[in-house]
């Protein structure tokens, strides 16, 4: 559980435009139930109404704690005031006050009926009749900032309507200024995110104290204010969260929610530790929330960190959550692509997948993903030279762009219409999925090793010749057999 508020705090004091632009009291509303969980982000908010309410789900909050939630808050540092008032009763508030579940469990999770509604807004003095109703005056009090700040009013319209300059698409390095050597996706990612985050002041970046591991720094990056008070201030757009992922994804969907377009976060973390984010980045899927996820050490090949650095499962739950576009990219071409799909024919990235390398009388198609790219195009060599099998390759970076592709387009890629041949996946991540695209896969049934980068590859055979060697064994039964 997250405190979306801390984002909603950073919103504020970043979007200050002017010591007399209109200001708001930052405060969240936490039920008593919320506090429980440990709440080490807590103590970068700023104000929190607790409603304490003594009501969970399940009946009384002493079913499951006791615990004293006001001496917790003091411990972490908050000034805490107690508010007596006509919402109190006993010794906590009174959740559902004008309703007719008033002070029971089922004001914490059912739904009001509509006389209940009416009922509650004539408690608190509101007009029963009036619904998702904006100050009356809210449009008076914009015109009159526009009035008095013209340049300021102009740049607050701009990126409350989420613009970004005519010339941002410039920002991105062409293809002739990428390296076409072999590089890691965490410094592609970074050559692209970095020129962007300098010039377009609708980025906000950050990492868990992983800024030198993920390489998503810019130079004069100005930092966000903090606390240390070495460098940084509100102006700042680069945040440093510390080892917090989850809060890390919950800032960011708020950043990115209050008000759409403001700005667009852009955070990163090695994938394997994006399973402590799962829950903030569902629901910021679930919100429709623009948000960019830089999931760096995506392999078995992180190396001697081992098992417990190498996701081998984790990706299927992103390819499977709705309005996520999971991109692995094979080289820093279709890293640019991932930022920028219109733009990424850069080479199919925008269609989530294409074909890599063709040949016309192939007898296998092999599917490349990220890092094992280079096995599939390695076997495909191998199986030419000394198998004498023609193979086409064929990148699958993002399946569900692929996915919404016409249907031409996904029976040509793959070549379905054209007879049956075997179609081997190739990735060191587990199989699940993959049964939609191809019928054989090159793949992970276990936990990866603690052994250096190539070294575990080699250990569970993603190697050029062995793969050959599998894929040429299965050619073969197909052609006795059938596929």
């Amino acid at each position: 559980m997250g405190m979306a508020a801390i984002g909603v705090a950073l919103w504020k004091y970043v979007m200050k435009y002017s010591p007399r632009n209109l200001n708001f009291f930052n405060r969240d509303q936490e039920p008593g139930g919320h506090l429980l969980p440990p709440r080490p982000s807590a103590g970068r908010q700023h104000h929190l109404v607790h409603d304490n309410n003594q009501i969970t789900c399940d009946g009384s909050v002493d079913l499951c704690n006791t615990e004293d939630v006001n001496a917790k808050m003091r411990a972490w540092g908050w000034h805490v005031l107690e508010v007596a008032g006509r919402l109190l009763r006993r010794r906590g508030h009174l959740i559902g006050i004008g309703s007719k579940v008033a002070g029971d469990a089922k004001a914490h999770g059912a739904a009001y009926g509509s006389e209940d509604v009416r009922s509650i807004k004539r408690a608190f003095g509101m007009d029963p009749d009036e619904h998702f109703a904006l100050e009356r005056d809210w449009d008076a009090r914009l015109a009159a900032y526009a009035e008095h700040h013209p340049r300021l009013h102009a740049q607050l319209a701009l990126r409350v309507e989420g613009k970004f300059p005519r010339d941002w698409r410039g920002m991105i390095p062409g293809k002739e200024a990428l390296s076409s050597e072999p590089m890691a996706s965490r410094k592609s990612a970074g050559l692209i995110c970095n020129p962007l985050a300098a010039g377009l002041e609708n980025l906000m970046v950050g990492t868990p104290d992983l800024s030198p591991s993920v390489a998503m720094m810019w130079n004069d990056k100005p930092d966000l204010r903090t606390e240390c008070g070495i460098d940084g201030n509100y102006a700042g757009r680069y945040i440093h969260f510390g080892v917090r992922e989850h809060t890390m994804a919950a800032i960011a969907n708020d950043l990115a929610a209050f008000n759409k377009g403001s700005f667009l976060p852009i955070i990163s973390s090695f994938l394997m530790f994006y399973i402590y984010a799962a829950p903030t980045v569902r629901m910021g899927a679930l919100q429709g929330i623009q948000a960019t996820h830089i999931a760096t050490h995506d392999s078995i090949g992180t190396g001697e960190d081992g098992p417990t650095r190498q996701p081998i499962a984790l990706a299927q739950l992103y390819r499977a959550m709705p309005n996520v576009l999971y991109i692995r990219p094979c080289d820093t071409e279709e890293t640019a692509g991932a930022f920028y799909p219109e733009y990424s024919s850069r080479e199919g990235v925008q269609r989530g997948g294409y074909v890599f390398v063709e040949d016309d009388d192939s007898e296998v198609t092999l599917f490349g993903v990220g890092a094992e790219m280079r096995f599939a195009i390695e076997a495909r060599t191998i199986l030419r030279r000394d198998f004498s099998i023609k193979a086409r390759a064929i990148s699958l970076p993002c399946q569900h762009l692929f996915d919404a592709q016409p249907p031409r387009y996904k029976r040509e890629v793959p070549r379905y219409h054209q007879g049956q041949i075997p179609r081997v996946a190739i990735e060191a991540y587990a199989v699940n999925g993959w049964e939609r695209y191809a019928n054989a896969g090159f793949t992970m049934a276990s936990f990866g090793k603690s052994l250096p980068g190539k070294e575990v590859y080699k250990y569970f055979g993603f190697d050029g010749a062995v793969i050959a060697k599998e894929v040429a064994r299965l050619v073969a039964d197909g052609r006795r057999d059938g596929i």
